[in-house]
């Protein structure tokens, strides 16, 4: 299995990325022994690769340097390397509808064997919230309902996805597979924290970036009664909007706890978790959650605004969600939004939610391997 990353977007993304794909990677050779899972990928800076090279066993990862010609240098690479595997069946995997995407059906074109090309939708690029938020997006959106025709298998995240898909291609040429991206957590989680002891705060958890609501949570925390509440608010993540969300959270709440925590991973990832009474998340497109259910497991209720990736979370807990999931209401005045934090802050996620998650996780996770292994074997 090669996953074309001619940007380096795995690399970039951090420890928790190339986590996701060593977990990938051990569950492809747990599953069918012998099978192997490479990235070809971008050669990034040696302070970029410091960080992650202790992560990279057993992921094999080939790196091409940046420069000029970079995209022929890649394309021989590739080649060479799918060459090398002589009677190896393989398959080719793009992250993304557009320059992964590409390169991956330049390199299938280039070969003799025409390996399939399994195109990865993580966004929910359809949605007329994703492209009403740049005008750029509505030319990307486009784009990639094109690339949708020529992939011979497209992995989405949830059935709504898959359904809305199913309108812009032919299924029976297509094989769609819906695989949710698995939320990671440590080998042990830190012990919830209980009612008692719960920490009177908010989070925000992300991308510091105008698409995943920075400035709609900015407008959220002016209407909440942060200093009448003795609240704080956490960030985690990191971005380029981290500068002004941080000069408008604290021109919105004056004298408040405002604390920016930064990308964090292993044991002070846990930590900044624990400290989070409930999580907020007001992207206006959303397809999957990956975040939102990475707070529930840990014991702690969110708030989405109704996105496709909230409500597919919804309905998959169905009756046992009990409130632990809040899908805002936009019309709800400060009166509401105080009753409804209380109430939030006093929640326990049940064990049955976070049990469910994790087989919803390892059911998704396994259809992901399954749709790679039947693509090197048709």
């Amino acid at each position: 299995m090669v996953i074309v990353d001619p940007r380096g977007t795995i690399i970039k993304g951090g420890r928790s990325v190339v986590e996701r794909h060593q977990l990938y990677a051990r569950v492809l050779d747990e599953t069918s022994p012998g099978s192997r899972l490479l990235i070809i990928s971008k050669e990034l800076s040696q302070s970029s690769l410091r960080t992650t090279e202790n992560q990279l066993v057993p992921l094999e990862i080939v790196y091409v340097k940046a420069g000029p010609f970079f995209f022929l240098r890649y394309l021989n690479k590739s080649r060479r390397i799918i060459e090398f595997e002589k009677g190896n069946r393989v398959l080719l995997i793009a992250g993304d509808p557009w320059i992964s995407f590409y390169f991956a059906q330049v390199i299938r074109n280039t070969l003799k064997a025409s390996p399939g090309v399994q195109l990865q939708l993580h966004g929910d690029i359809f949605d007329k919230n994703w492209k009403q938020l740049r005008w750029r997006n509505c030319i990307k959106s486009e784009l990639a309902k094109l690339s949708l025709r020529f992939a011979t298998n497209i992995r989405v995240n949830t059935e709504l996805q898959s359904s809305a898909i199913s309108s812009i291609v032919n299924t029976k040429k297509v094989l769609l597979t819906v695989a949710p991206v698995p939320f990671t957590v440590p080998g042990t989680l830190v012990p919830e924290v209980n009612n008692r002891t719960r920490p009177r705060s908010i989070g925000f958890v992300g991308r510091l970036h105008s698409e995943r609501g920075t400035s709609e949570f900015v407008h959220l925390v002016k209407r909440l009664p942060i200093k009448k509440m003795g609240l704080d608010v956490y960030v985690m993540g990191e971005g380029s909007e981290r500068a002004n969300l941080e000069t408008a959270l604290r021109n919105a709440v004056d004298g408040q706890g405002i604390f920016f925590l930064g990308n964090l991973s292993g044991r002070e990832l846990e930590e900044a978790w624990q400290k989070i009474g409930v999580s907020i998340f007001t992207a206006p497109s959303e397809s999957y959650g990956l975040a939102m259910r990475e707070s529930l497991v840990r014991g702690i209720p969110i708030w989405t605004f109704p996105t496709v990736g909230a409500l597919e979370l919804v309905k998959c807990l169905s009756k046992d969600n009990t409130e632990s999931v809040r899908v805002m209401d936009s019309s709800a005045n400060k009166t509401e939004l105080e009753r409804w934090l209380e109430k939030s802050l006093d929640i326990q996620v049940p064990d049955i939610i976070k049990s469910r998650l994790f087989t919803d996780r390892s059911v998704g996770l396994q259809s992901l391997i399954e749709s790679w292994l039947r693509q090197t074997k048709d």
